[in-house]
């Protein structure tokens, strides 16, 4: 396995609470090696993400239990960024606080070569698979790392999402600025100094577009892996003529304003009711939502404009005679193939209405900076926390998603004879391992219920008259550790221990999201007019279902699977 190091440097850190914080992994920086230099190749059809997320190790020690795991893997621009979650145990603490203080400035990725291409004085990794990430004491390249810039001179430079977030704050420091009755000196001269920078700024973002313009007609009618990311979507997205999303809300609470747009083209559906929120201002909410979201994550995602989207998808439910009428057979030279018909069905999304409601007072409203952040955070939190609970577990597929608890898609597990009611023994994990779909090894992971803390805590296999405990102890907490190999997530999501759907061992690739793109927005002042709030109602459309359209027969004939694997009531 070979292994890069990189400086990094503190910032942005996503969950001080959590230990969560975001990272660039590795480059393409060239590396000498005895072939010469090194150069990792950082396009989707070359590295292998396969095994995410990868653990955290402590100076590349796979003799010691992981500190934490490296979440969130994407490609982006040349480089492999991810988010650290650092674990509960003590030592994992400890390092943590090092990393905030500074003490541990160099980070390294372990990853295995599978495949390479000579070049002048060296060779490029054109398929290679990362399999581990260290927290090491040697400093070297500092290109990379937690909270970086992505740019190998610090942070002088900025990348994509630094230019829009500063073009957005320039924005509202000039509107600041237009409020005021009189502007002093030093506001004029603020003024033309906000509106130089944001120039550069523009012109910086352009110079971007046509960059990855370049990009795109290099790699000809090769079209990019689908991603959940705020930067590439955002750049040139419409804005209705509005500067930022709190001047547009604004504008909505008001009523009256020629730039409000109140239906999309080509729709079908006529007004539904409220304002389409500007491109440029909305798909960075859903981006924020589903980026955040436990689940969505981590789905199958389809993004779409219409009414209706249909995906083809195989009929794939039995291997023992073939897959979806795909078969491989040894043929003879000159022999006569059979071609079986391949067994196809279609994924057909309708996305339901779904609305949120939210209320602020009119001051702060007015407070331009707050009411941007209010509208935009809410929204978004709003947007994931229905997504992952009414829509891909719980949705009943009648007006609205089909979710796993609902679907054909998911097989349960029965409680063990004689086990008590309310409890999770370590036989009910490894029947349920033995349940799920041997193509998800490698993506699914624990959803369990916060109240079975305490039965997994204390998870024991007998051991002759005895016992032992197996999954962690007390002073760990259990955090960022794994149970039979997958990772465990404690979510409220979750039904309460005892009730089917307490613990689940779930693959969310499996699940297929369909959003639409537009978001809606409108205000009422009568609804709370005695305490002068702002009642806000947006609207979303949002559908899904399991890929999969039942249980897998695997070849044998006899063994179902499944993406999704629950465990029977223990009452």
């Amino acid at each position: 396995m070979e292994r890069r190091t990189f400086q990094l440097e503190i910032g942005e850190t996503r969950d001080q609470e959590q230990r969560v914080v975001s990272a660039s992994l590795s480059s393409e920086t060239p590396v000498k090696r005895h072939e010469g230099a090194e150069v990792l190749s950082h396009t989707a059809d070359a590295v292998d993400l396969s095994r995410a997320p990868l653990p955290l190790l402590e100076s590349h020690d796979a003799g010691r239990l992981p500190i934490g795991l490296v979440e969130g893997l994407r490609l982006e621009a040349g480089r492999l960024l991810g988010r650290l979650r650092f674990g509960a145990s003590k030592r994992a603490r400890e390092i943590w606080e090092d990393v905030q203080a500074g003490i541990l400035r160099s980070i390294s990725i372990g990853y295995s070569v599978e495949k390479t291409k000579r070049m002048a004085g060296g060779y490029r990794v054109t398929r290679w698979t990362p399999m581990e990430v260290s927290l090491v004491a040697v400093p070297a390249d500092g290109s990379v790392g937690i909270g970086r810039n992505f740019s190998t001179e610090g942070k002088d430079k900025m990348d994509r999402n630094d230019l829009l977030q500063r073009q957005a704050d320039l924005a509202t420091e000039i509107e600041t600025l237009a409020q005021r009755d009189e502007l002093t000196d030093e506001d004029q001269a603020n003024f033309e100094a906000f509106k130089a920078e944001a120039e550069t700024v523009t012109r910086k973002l352009a110079m971007m577009d046509e960059a990855d313009k370049l990009r795109q007609r290099d790699k000809g009618q090769e079209k990019p892996r689908p991603r959940i990311v705020v930067q590439d979507r955002a750049a040139g997205l419409e804005d209705h003529g509005f500067k930022t999303l709190g001047e547009f809300t604004r504008a909505v609470v008001a009523g009256r304003d020629e730039r409000l747009q109140t239906r999309t083209m080509n729709t079908g559906e006529g007004s539904e009711g409220g304002f389409i929120i500007p491109p440029a201002f909305g798909t960075p909410i859903l981006d924020m939502a589903l980026e955040q979201s436990i689940l969505a994550s981590r789905a199958t995602v389809y993004r779409t404009d219409r009414t209706t989207l249909e995906v083809p998808a195989i009929s794939d439910t039995d291997h023992s005679a073939d897959r979806g009428g795909l078969s491989a057979t040894w043929t003879a030279e000159g022999g006569t193939m059979n071609p079986d018909d391949i067994e196809l069905r279609s994924l057909e999304f309708k996305p339901h209405k779904l609305t949120l409601l939210l209320k602020a007072t009119r001051e702060f409203i007015d407070d331009a900076p707050n009411a941007e952040a209010f509208i935009r955070n809410t929204l978004a939190a709003e947007i994931k926390w229905a997504i992952d609970h009414y829509c891909i577990l719980a949705g009943t597929g009648a007006g609205q998603p089909l979710g796993i608890y609902n679907s054909s898609a998911i097989t349960s597990v029965s409680k063990e004879t004689s086990q008590l009611a309310d409890t999770f023994e370590f036989e009910n994990a490894i029947a349920m391992a033995a349940k799920l779909n041997p193509a998800a090894e490698q993506k699914a992971f624990w959803l369990l219920s916060p109240s079975a803390k305490g039965q997994v805590y204390s998870l024991t296999a007998g051991v002759g008259l005895g016992g032992q405990v197996i999954w962690s102890d007390a002073s760990q907490g259990g955090k960022g550790l794994p149970l039979l190999g997958y990772p465990v997530i404690w979510s409220e999501h979750t039904n309460a221990l005892g009730n089917k759907g307490d613990a689940m061992l779930i693959n969310p690739g499996g699940y297929a999201l369909c959003i639409r793109q537009d978001l809606r927005l409108e205000a009422s002042k009568d609804v709370y007019f005695t305490t002068d709030h702002v009642a806000f109602r947006a609207i979303v459309r949002i559908d899904g279902m399991p890929i999969r359209n039942g249980l897998l027969t695997l070849a044998d004939g006899t063994t179902q699977v499944a993406d999704f694997v629950s465990l029977d009531e223990r009452a």
